[in-house]
This record gives structure tokens, sequence and C-alpha cells, in this order.
């Protein structure tokens, strides 16, 4: 399965946010600052 971008502010978008995942799940005790990182510089910007 390819990554899929998804605009869920789309008028038409079916999908939502279900909850936060949980960073101990992942095992990536940074799993907070990694996705900070990412909004603040996404990839193409």
């Amino acid at each position: 399965m390819q990554p899929q971008l998804i605009d869920l502010s789309a008028p038409d978008c079916r999908w939502q946010i279900e909850k936060r995942e949980n960073p101990k799940d992942w095992k990536i005790p940074d799993l907070d600052a990694v996705w900070m990182d990412e909004l603040a510089n996404p990839q193409g910007a």
C-alpha cells in the first residue's frame, strides 16, 4: 500500500482522526517531537 495524502478538511472527506497514538506503543520516546517537526517542516514546503 502506497502512502496517500488525505485532506481531512475537504468537504467530501469521510476520514477522521480517531485518537492520538500512544508513544509507548511505538517505542519512540520522542514521538510527539517527531510529529511536531513534521508539522513545522512539511516535505515539499
